[in-house]
């Protein structure tokens, strides 16, 4: 049973896009800047769906704020259960014909609801992509793309690689390298709301990160009609340093059960070589993650043996285990091929000198 206290303004009219927004304790002025670029939209026959996650700031009255003035806001207060249920909340309540997720720290062009519907309905599909700018601060921003041109329809080896762009930034098999973000983000998708009820896939509430990955590869697995629009009209705020840097002791526990998943879909749908390469180094990336953010964080003050008695622990866990032991090598630098080996040995005190010696040569 679903733990909503209210929903605000849930009006009947007429709208072609339900643009989903979670929203849990969003700064103001980022708040107020993203829903802005909704309501201005050129495109007026849409819905802004927030969900209020159980903010304990104002973002919660900042929402209904917004449903008082402007009949195409629908806000639904939830007690915090995550991002997951968020999402599948706000999908259960939207009346559009076109489905559309926004970051309640993020903004968008104001034609962007115009441009992806008039791209998705002109190709036909039942997904479309397009892509954004990443604001690094007021003065950074940064324009991404997934790939080099508009494609009209994928056929089955582009479909291939948004897959494996939806697991792994960067790969020498990809055609085109995308710059900055992956392609796994909950934003830059336009998904026609058919097509996605009949999927029957959801976001899955029991992962605590990386749920759009997880939930981009169900569903572009069972699209038959996916597109890209080559235009940047999504702007993602990215902090690489807040996200690889922050303490979170145990983080492997967390990513596992993302990697776990990832490993049954590519075994359950008869994947080819590369979706191993790939995901042997997003296996290899996740380990340097929980280096950074566990292991080796300066706020970690547990003793080096209880450090590698912590790593050892963690790399006997699947699918980490039977990576580790697999001779993929294809698309790892030179020094995850290394760090590959070392673990594979059980080299552990070894690894973690030798990636400290690397971190003070990389600063």
């Amino acid at each position: 049973m679903k733990n909503v206290i209210r929903v605000k303004n849930d009006r009947k009219y007429n709208m072609k896009i339900s643009i989903i927004v979670p929203v849990y304790n969003t700064k103001k002025e980022y708040l107020k800047k993203c829903v802005d670029s909704l309501l201005n939209q050129t495109m007026k026959e849409i819905e802004v769906i927030l969900i209020d996650d159980g903010s304990t700031n104002q973002a919660g009255k900042i929402c209904d704020e917004y449903a008082g003035v402007d009949n195409r806001v629908k806000v639904l207060h939830q007690k915090n259960q995550g991002v997951a249920v968020a999402r599948n909340n706000g999908l259960d309540i939207a009346e559009g014909e076109w489905i559309t997720f926004v970051d309640a720290d993020d903004w968008c062009e104001n034609t962007m609801c115009e441009e992806i519907l008039r791209k998705a309905v002109e190709n036909s599909s039942e997904i479309l992509i397009f892509t954004n700018y990443s604001v690094q601060s007021e003065k950074t921003v940064k324009k991404n793309q997934f790939f080099a041109k508009d494609i009209k329809k994928f056929d089955e080896k582009m479909k291939e690689e948004a897959e494996l762009k939806t697991m792994l930034r960067t790969h020498p098999s990809f055609s085109f390298q995308p710059p900055i973000n992956m392609m796994g983000g909950t934003w830059c998708k336009l998904i026609n709301r058919n097509f996605l009820e009949k999927s029957g896939v959801k976001f899955e509430p029991e992962l605590l990160r990386s749920q759009d990955i997880i939930f981009y590869l169900n569903l572009f697995e069972k699209a038959d009609d996916i597109s890209y629009y080559n235009r940047q009209l999504y702007y993602y705020r990215y902090d690489e340093n807040s996200v690889s840097r922050r303490y979170r002791k145990d983080a492997y526990k967390i990513f596992l059960k993302v990697l776990n998943k990832q490993y049954k879909f590519i075994l359950e749908n008869h994947k080819p070589e590369i979706f191993y390469e790939v995901f042997t180094k997003g296996v290899m990336n996740t380990i340097g993650i929980c280096m950074n953010t566990d292991f080796v964080h300066e706020k970690n003050n547990e003793s080096f043996r209880n450090k590698t008695i912590r790593i050892r622990k963690m790399i006997r866990q699947e699918p980490i285990c039977t990576v580790l032991k697999n001779p993929i090598s294809n698309g790892l630098l030179w020094t995850q091929v290394l760090q590959k080996k070392l673990l594979k040995w059980n080299w552990v005190e070894i690894y973690i000198i030798l990636w400290k010696i690397n971190e003070r040569i990389k600063k």
